[in-house]
């Protein structure tokens, strides 16, 4: 996946088993300080729930406060499995061969 730069909202869902009440935060340490990082700044993390709905808060300021207020990074990992090239070419050729037969059918 290739995103443009710009500004994202990325919305993770963490599903909870059992019920004691255990709220977990998802973040992360912000990268290097300056002027020894390469990246960017990163935007503070936001949050909303259905007690702010559609309003959003951000994380470090109007929930932790304090001053200088805290900022966050949110914390996510990707993880599945990358079709091999085998099922790939296996799935374009079968389209391949379901197209031409639509348009064989259509001229007859």
């Amino acid at each position: 996946m290739n995103l443009p730069p710009d500004h994202y909202f990325f919305v993770p869902q963490v599903e909870l088993t059992g019920s004691d009440g255990s709220f977990l935060w998802l973040s992360a340490t912000r990268p290097l300080a300056a002027p020894s990082t390469v990246f960017a700044p990163d935007l503070q993390s936001w949050t909303r729930d259905g007690s702010i709905d559609p309003d959003w808060l951000r994380i470090g300021t109007d929930i932790v406060g304090g001053n200088p207020a805290p900022t966050f990074n949110a914390a996510f990992s990707i993880s599945g499995i990358a079709p091999d090239s085998g099922s790939t070419l296996f799935l374009l050729g079968t389209a391949a061969g379901l197209i031409f037969l639509v348009k064989r059918r259509l001229r007859a």
